[in-house]
Formats: C-alpha cells, sequence, structure tokens
C-alpha cells in the first residue's frame, strides 16, 4: 500500500465523505497541476486522485464553509529545516483564487516526535501569519513564487520565535 501522506486535507471531512477521510493513494498516479509542474496530493474524501477532481473535491468543501489544511513539504522535517515547498498547493490556491494563510510551526518536533503519540514537556510556538493573496503572483513560475514567499514567511517567524522555546516548559 502506498504511505498515507496528504499534503491538502479539510479541517473536517465534508458531508458524505466515507468515515476514513484519507485512504491510501498511489501516488505515482498523480498528475500534474493545473498550471506548472506542480504534483498535488489527495484531498480528503476525493477518490479521484486526477487533479481536476481533487481541485473540485477541495472547492466543494470551501463552498461548504470548510478550510483545507495544507502542508507544502509534504513531510516532517527529520532535522528541523524547513524542505523545500511543492507547488501543487499553490496551483490549487491560485486556481480557486483562495488566499493561503501560512502557519509557522516552531519547536514541535520535540513536543511530538515522529512516529509517537507521546508528547513531551517542551515550549513550542504555532504563529498564524498574513494571508498570502494568490492574485499577487501572476505569470510564468506564479506557483513558485508564491510557495517560496510563503516559505520564507514561515522561516522568519521560525527564526523569530525560536528563541523562546529555548527557555524551558512554561506552563502559565
Amino acid at each position: 500500500a502506498a504511505p498515507r501522506n496528504p499534503m491538502l486535507t479539510p479541517a473536517r471531512p465534508p458531508a458524505g465523505a466515507p468515515a476514513t477521510a484519507n485512504p491510501p493513494v498511489d501516488e505515482s498516479s498523480l498528475g500534474s497541476a493545473t498550471s506548472g509542474t506542480s504534483s498535488l496530493s489527495p484531498v480528503a474524501g476525493c477518490a479521484d486522485t486526477t487533479p481536476g477532481a481533487m481541485i473540485e473535491a477541495a472547492r466543494a468543501s470551501l463552498d461548504q464553509g470548510i478550510s483545507l489544511l495544507v502542508f507544502p513539504e509534504g513531510t516532517r522535517s527529520r532535522d528541523g529545516k524547513i524542505a523545500r515547498f511543492h507547488n501543487g498547493a499553490f496551483a490549487m490556491a491560485r486556481e480557486l483564487n483562495v488566499k493561503v494563510v501560512p502557519v509557522a510551526m516552531v519547536n514541535t518536533g520535540l513536543v511530538a516526535r515522529r512516529g509517537t503519540w507521546w508528547v513531551g514537556d517542551h515550549d513550542a510556538r504555532i504563529a498564524i501569519l498574513d494571508p498570502i493573496d494568490p492574485k499577487d503572483f501572476q505569470g510564468e513560475g506564479a506557483d513558485r513564487r508564491m510557495a517560496q514567499a510563503a516559505r520564507e514567511r514561515i522561516r522568519e517567524a521560525r527564526d523569530r520565535l525560536w528563541p523562546e522555546t529555548q527557555e524551558g516548559p512554561d506552563w502559565h
């Protein structure tokens, strides 16, 4: 079975979605997104993994007032460094004309280590950053530039907030 590694997941499943909202998907079947060579991972509740079907499933979720949760790196960082962002989520945002709200998760790798449910006593910070409007990114390479802008905002927030997590747990 293919690994379950969704990048695009509704925060709550759309009405009528199956109980297992993220079924295993053969990622080799994913094609290019609507622009450039971006690739998209499954959208919860969408059995058809073609980019057009995933965009329509995302549109249906958004029309129901359901936000999409996107992990543009496609995997957890093993070393705490921010990896390259894939273009697919940003191509979808541009196609659907929805803003992207970057979220910086700082020091969460120590709080919840990979492969376990144990939560340690480490400080972490989560910062919700200013939205990125797809209208600000046009022309050739717009998806890539939008991905780079989101990654840079998250990196800046991480660098600013990381020292706060080194003071020890704060249980106030």
